[in-house]
């Protein structure tokens, strides 16, 4: 970490736009390239520093479905990975009180998190409204946090799709053909297992963890950006799914497999999904599932606290969004079975009526 000083915003704001120029003009022969198209945003990934683009490669989706099928392409990012040990002249002072407190930084053009625990700062400047340069500025090689192995990128696109009217949805998925419903709720609540249980019984998702979404005349629509899954080797021995078999990577930091659930339901990925409806799923040991409507309030209180918390900045965007959301879609209380089979037929014919 850099040492504190004592910096207005203002100061902060325009010493960030210093790093990203120079991080940009960093020569390109010095590092590595990589391209991920994602539904309506562009990621150009310069890395500067060893292993970041491997986790960029494993878990963003890229180009997916058909041509026809994609989002056309709405926001360029040319993001560049370096770190301080390699490039200090790049190092951003830590302002010792900052206002308002870090560790988000927003203003007209620019966008700013600052990761205290590892140290990593995440920097977008939009030069207009469908392209934008940021920077992963890292602590040291290979020292980020244990989660950007299941999903790296993160706050780019969140402030991509937002400044698109899009949101970058903490949530679940699934769909039957077309017609989709979201998954909400905290940790824990069952919206992994519950999408693990309907693809591995035939239904479809586009993401267990992290969606994007787009709400307008034409409705709701989800789509991917994160092809792996997460579960913890209970859940998947609940399932059926051998834990030790070649589709499933070692535990992670949470103490689950990651894994890319087309290895073990072929075709489950969809390229986007119409979604009618918020599921507000729980674990009981209850026989049957049961879906009970939900007021527009508890699917807020569903959605809000996990998505603004670990989605910082663009908050006033954040809350605008779910809120029309909750106001626009029907929520159910989804109390889940016991038996894998039971739950993912009755989702099968929920959505089946939905889509009548």
């Amino acid at each position: 970490m850099t040492s504190k000083a004592s910096l207005s915003r203002e100061t902060l704001t325009e010493e960030a736009k210093h790093r990203l120029g120079a991080a940009h003009a960093l020569p390109p022969s010095a590092g590595a390239a990589l391209t991920r198209a994602l539904p309506s945003l562009t990621l150009n990934i310069r890395s500067f520093t060893p292993g970041y683009l491997d986790n960029c490669a494993r878990a963003l989706v890229h180009e997916p479905g058909t041509a026809s099928d994609r989002v056309p392409a709405g926001v360029r990012l040319d993001v560049v990975v370096a770190d301080r040990a390699a490039h200090p002249t790049l190092a951003l002072p830590t302002p010792a009180e900052p206002e308002p407190p870090l560790p988000s930084l927003e203003a007209d053009d620019l966008d700013g998190y600052l990761d205290t625990a590892y140290g990593a700062w995440h920097l977008l400047r939009r030069d207009c409204p469908n392209a934008g340069q940021g920077l992963v500025l890292l602590d040291a090689p290979g020292r980020w946090p244990p989660w950007e192995t299941s999903f790296p990128m993160r706050h780019f696109l969140n402030w991509g799709y937002a400044a698109q009217g899009m949101r970058l949805l903490h949530a679940a998925t699934l769909g039957l053909g077309s017609t989709g419903v979201l998954l909400a709720g905290s940790g824990g609540a069952g919206k992994s297992g519950t999408t693990l249980t309907g693809i591995l019984h035939g239904l479809r998702s586009v993401g267990d963890d992290y969606v994007a979404l787009a709400h307008d005349a034409g409705g709701v629509r989800a789509y991917p950006v994160v092809k792996l899954m997460k579960q913890d080797p209970a859940g998947l021995a609940r399932l059926g799914v051998n834990t030790h078999g070649p589709a499933l990577g070692p535990l992670n930091w949470q103490g689950k497999h990651e894994f890319d659930p087309t290895d073990l339901a072929p075709g489950c990925l969809a390229p986007q999904l119409t979604v009618k409806a918020v599921l507000l799923p729980s674990i009981t040991a209850e026989a049957t599932t049961r879906l009970v409507p939900a007021s527009a309030q508890a699917v807020m209180f569903a959605l809000m606290p996990t998505n603004l918390g670990q989605l910082p900045g663009r908050m006033r965007q954040g809350f605008g969004f779910v809120g029309r959301l909750a106001r626009a879609l029907p929520g159910y209380h989804l109390t889940l079975g016991t038996e894998p089979a039971e739950v993912a037929a009755t989702l099968a014919r929920f959505m089946g009526k939905l889509a009548a």
